[in-house]
């Protein structure tokens, strides 16, 4: 054979070999390729997403330290679990300073009363000094809610416990708050 003919078929078969390589090998890593872009991007997608959640908890750290001087005040509005008395005292002085006579009961409190308790405050006294008592409770350093007001004139026939004709008797059921659970 010729040295031409053997170059020409040497050159064939390299064509041939590197078009196979080619047709099999580039699919091959092109596919590879895309693969990994787009696991590269999916990372990317994760890690801005990891940014943004750190970015946000940073941002709560800092809202929490803002608010944290009043998140104590808050808590001390609340009743102490064993410490209803203290809220009984404070009903006492209220009325006492408004110029109401009170008799104060606890209520029966079911399955609320991890979380609250309800008195029912029952006054004898004039209408201003029943707006005086609500104003002072509003007033009251302790979370409380009134539920139920019912007021009554006192009539001849009611007169007792020292008030007079024309006074009122009013029933107040309210609701104080303990502290909640830390969980």
């Amino acid at each position: 054979m010729d040295i031409k003919k053997k170059i020409y078929i040497l050159s064939g078969t390299i064509v041939v070999v590197l078009l196979m390589v080619v047709f099999w090998i580039v699919p091959f890593l092109i596919g590879q390729i895309s693969q990994a872009s787009s696991n590269f991007v999916s990372l990317q997608r994760d890690l801005i997403k990891i940014q943004k959640t750190q970015n946000d908890v940073e941002y709560q750290k800092k809202e929490y330290q803002a608010i944290k001087p009043e998140i104590k005040k808050i808590t001390n509005v609340f009743l102490e679990n064993g410490k209803a008395i203290n809220f009984i005292i404070a009903l006492e002085e209220i009325a006492r300073q408004s110029g109401n006579q009170t008799e104060i009961q606890v209520m029966d409190q079911g399955k609320e009363s991890e979380e609250s308790i309800v008195f029912q405050v029952s006054l004898w006294g004039k209408f201003s000094n029943l707006i005086k008592f609500m104003s002072y409770l509003e007033n009251l350093a302790y979370l409380n809610q009134v539920e139920v007001v019912k007021i009554q004139r006192i009539n001849q026939d009611d007169a007792e416990k020292g008030t007079t004709t024309g006074e009122i008797s009013s029933v107040l059921q309210i609701r104080a708050f303990f502290a909640p659970e830390k969980k």
